[in-house]
C-alpha cells in the first residue's frame, strides 16, 4: 500500500510540474531563449492537458486533500489561459453602419471544397476589399464580378472596388522559386467610400486617401513540428531554420508597414498572438478581431483542435467598428471579416 501511495503522489507532482510548465509556455513567463519552443507548443492541442484531471482530480482530493487545492490553482490557472487564448465572444455581426465604412476580407483558399457555399458567401459580406493566400484567378468563377480591379500573382489574389498598384513584393529568405511572402499595395479610397460613378470611377470632385494594404502569407511552422513528431536526427537544425524564415519574414514585412500611414496588414500569419514572434513584430498594430471580435476566433482547423492565426492588422490611424470569423467552406481555414473607418482622414468631405 505504501508503494502504491507513493506512486500515487509522484504521478500528482509529474502533473502539476506539466501543468506548472504548460501555464508558463502559454502565458509567455519563459526566458527568452526557450521562445522557439514556446511558439512551437502554442499550436499543439492545448485542451489535451486537461484530460488527466478527470483521474487526478479524484485521487488527490481523497487522498491528499491539501495538495488538492494547490492542483485546483494550477488547473484554474491553466484554464484562464485557455479561454483568453480563444477570446470567446458569441455577438452576431451587424450590417455596416454607415457608407463611409471600408468591409474588409481576408481568407486562405487552401483545400476549399463548397465553392458554390464560398461564392455565395462573398456576395452576402459584399466587402469592398478582399484579400487570398493559396489562391488562383480561374478559382473565382463569377464571384468577383462588380469588383473594379482584381489582380493574382503567384498564390496571391486581391479584388477591390477601389483603384489600386501593386508597390512591392516581400520574397521568402530561402524561396528557390521567388516565392512571394507579402504583397504591398497602394490602394486610392474616396468618400463616400460607397460612392461610384456610372462609369464605375470614383468622382474626381472627391479627395482621398492612400490605403497602404499587405496582403501576406509568411512562413508555416509545419516542417518543424513534423520533425519533432518524426524524431529527425536534423530536428534541431529545422527549428532554427524555420524560426530563422519566419523571424526575418515578419521583421522586413512589419518594418515596412510601421513606416507607413493608413496601413492594413491582412492574411495568413501562420503565427497566434501569444507567440513571442507575433509579440515582437505585430504587438504594435492593431488587431481587428482583438478589438471587435465577434465568435471563437479559429481561423485555422486540423483534427485536434484550432488556432487563431489569420489576422487583419492595422495602424492607430484606422479604426475598426467590428470584426468576426467567416463560415467554413470545406478548406483548412476561414474567412477573417472586419468593418473600418478612418476617423482623422481629411476625405473632402
Amino acid at each position: 500500500m505504501l508503494y502504491v501511495r507513493r506512486f500515487m503522489l509522484l504521478m500528482i507532482g509529474a502533473y502539476l510540474l506539466t501543468l506548472l510548465l504548460t501555464f508558463l509556455l502559454v502565458s509567455g513567463f519563459v526566458p527568452a531563449e526557450f521562445q522557439i519552443e514556446q511558439g512551437l507548443f502554442l499550436f499543439l492541442p492545448y485542451w489535451m492537458v486537461f484530460i488527466p484531471l478527470a483521474i487526478v482530480a479524484p485521487i488527490t482530493f481523497r487522498f491528499y486533500r491539501k495538495l488538492f487545492f494547490v492542483l485546483l490553482l494550477v488547473s484554474s490557472l491553466n484554464a484562464l489561459q485557455f479561454f483568453d487564448r480563444y477570446e470567446v465572444n458569441m455577438a452576431s455581426p451587424k450590417a455596416k453602419s454607415t457608407s463611409d465604412q471600408l468591409r474588409v476580407l481576408t481568407y486562405n483558399r487552401g483545400g476549399l471544397k463548397d465553392v458554390e457555399f464560398f461564392k455565395n458567401y462573398l456576395e452576402e459580406v459584399d466587402a469592398d476589399l478582399m484579400v487570398f493566400q493559396e489562391s488562383r484567378r480561374n478559382s473565382f468563377g463569377k464571384a468577383l464580378e462588380g469588383y473594379q480591379k482584381i489582380h493574382c500573382e503567384g498564390n496571391f489574389c486581391i479584388a477591390s472596388r477601389y483603384p489600386f498598384a501593386v508597390k512591392e513584393k516581400f520574397e521568402r529568405p530561402r524561396s528557390k522559386y521567388n516565392e512571394i511572402a507579402a504583397t504591398r499595395y497602394e490602394i486610392k479610397l474616396y468618400r463616400p467610400l460607397s460612392y461610384l460613378s456610372s462609369k464605375g470611377k470614383q468622382d474626381p470632385e472627391f479627395s482621398g486617401i492612400t490605403l497602404n494594404l499587405y496582403n501576406l502569407h509568411l512562413d508555416t511552422p509545419r516542417s518543424a513540428l513534423e520533425s519533432i513528431l518524426r524524431l529527425d536526427r536534423s530536428t534541431a537544425d529545422k527549428i532554427a531554420e524555420n524560426y530563422s524564415d519566419r523571424h526575418s519574414e515578419s521583421s522586413f514585412v512589419s518594418e515596412s508597414a510601421r513606416g507607413q500611414d493608413y496601413a492594413l496588414i491582412m492574411g495568413d500569419f501562420n503565427m497566434v498572438m501569444k507567440e513571442p514572434l507575433y509579440q515582437t513584430f505585430w504587438s504594435g498594430f492593431k488587431n481587428a478581431f482583438s478589438e471587435q471580435g465577434q465568435g471563437f476566433g479559429y481561423t485555422k482547423y486540423t483534427s485536434w483542435h484550432g488556432v487563431r492565426i489569420d489576422h487583419i492588422l492595422c495602424t492607430d490611424d484606422i479604426s475598426v467598428q467590428q470584426a468576426w470569423i467567416g463560415p467554413d467552406f470545406g478548406g483548412d481555414h476561414r474567412p477573417v471579416i472586419a468593418d473600418l473607418s478612418f476617423p482623422n482622414a481629411d476625405l473632402g468631405l
